[in-house]
């Protein structure tokens, strides 16, 4: 209606708004659903523009992906909800009929090729299914029934409960399914990472569905995997010490009432233990001890290597306490030597002893997607 502005020497007021160029060359009309308009320019994609106070944002809002020839979008939606927007892609004998999401124009569908169809062919939506007009036939298409649905995806290992890291690897066995997943609590949607594998090092809920073009999503898989960490109980390892007497000695503040000490008598003195740890991976070491006045600080080495700060168990009265002594990398499974060696005492200390319950090893979080891209 009126002039284009542009070519205007004065003017014309009846025009409210002017996009030009924004999406190329539009071949067809514009469609409007849920305060956007959509449109489908020649060869590039379809566009959604927000329309807010009367006015079209001045660029697009979403885009599809590239689309070719020169057709009509259209709308099928239950009112403001479930919209899909509707077009045909290609030109002459090449000709597929698409469907995109309208709140994300993800694309849901694509049609197998259809038969010659006129240029300016449109499609139309009516009691669930689409029409398209060809140069020989009428082609209907209609709702997907439950059984075209994607098969839900699946876990290996299977869920459970495991005392080291795991590589899950998740498989969907509908043909050319991509797994989606979430590790966060979330349901999986189309948009969520592709998955498939990840390693889970402390206990995690996977979450995936199984996508496929043409095909209804998969029901929602869901697995927990519980990642104990690794309890040593001294008085069950194999231990050396120095000349010192080692025993096992009974304390009920300790966790299974037991644990083992070592009469230490002065620096220099030790006990190893060896620890066989079954994956690699990195782990954050904690060991429990008895506090006592009758106590000496030590410093902690695996295989030889000075691991964590050193830890005084002294205190004025004898109290169960576990040590942080931080994060240890292992390259491979097997045994570990552990050295609880005597460097000092507190000044009101009566003794330079070492008091032990368990070795802890926690697995640390280092969640990784795999994914086919």
């Amino acid at each position: 209606m009126g002039q284009l502005c542009s070519t205007c020497a004065t003017g014309n007021t009846q025009i409210v708004q002017e996009l030009v160029k924004v999406t190329g060359h539009e071949p067809g009309s514009l469609v409007y659903w849920n305060n956007a308009v959509y449109s489908s320019g020649e060869g590039t994609a379809v566009s959604a523009f927000a329309l807010s106070g009367g006015q079209l944002s001045t660029g697009p809002v979403l885009q599809s992906g590239t689309i070719s020839g020169g057709h009509s979008p259209t709308i099928s939606a239950n009112g403001n909800s479930n919209g899909l927007v509707w077009i045909l892609s290609g030109s002459g004998s090449a000709v597929s009929l698409l469907a995109f999401d309208a709140a994300t124009l993800r694309r849901l569908y694509t049609s197998s090729q259809l038969p010659p169809t006129p240029h300016f062919a449109t499609q139309m939506t009516a009691n669930g299914k689409a029409y398209v007009g060809t140069n020989i036939s009428v082609v209907v298409y209609g709702l997907l029934s439950a059984s075209l649905t994607v098969s839900t995806p699946t876990f290996s290992p299977a869920p459970g409960t495991y005392s080291s890291a795991q590589t899950v690897v998740l498989s969907d066995s509908t043909s050319g399914a991509t797994v989606h997943c979430t590790i966060d609590g979330s349901v999986p949607t189309p948009s969520s990472p592709v998955c498939t594998s990840l390693t889970v090092s402390t206990t995690t809920t996977i979450k995936a569905i199984g996508v496929a073009i043409g095909l209804n999503d998969s029901a929602v898989a869901t697995g927990t995997y519980t990642i104990n960490p690794l309890i040593y109980q001294t008085e069950k390892l194999v231990a050396s010490s120095s000349e010192p007497t080692f025993r096992i000695f009974s304390y009920a503040g300790f966790s299974d009432g037991v644990g083992t000490i070592l009469d230490s008598t002065k620096p220099g003195d030790s006990v190893t233990f060896t620890l066989n740890i079954p994956s690699p991976g990195t782990y954050d070491i904690r060991v429990t001890v008895k506090q006592f006045p009758a106590r000496s600080i030590w410093q902690m080495s695996v295989n030889g290597v000075n691991t964590g700060p050193q830890k005084d168990e002294y205190k004025a009265t004898a109290a169960a306490a576990e040590y942080d002594l931080g994060n240890l990398t292992v390259s491979t499974g097997g045994n570990y030597a552990f050295r609880f060696t005597v460097v000092g005492k507190n000044a009101p200390a009566t003794d330079w002893k070492m008091a032990f319950d368990y070795i802890q090893l926690i697995p640390q979080k280092a969640s990784s997607f795999r994914s086919s891209y």
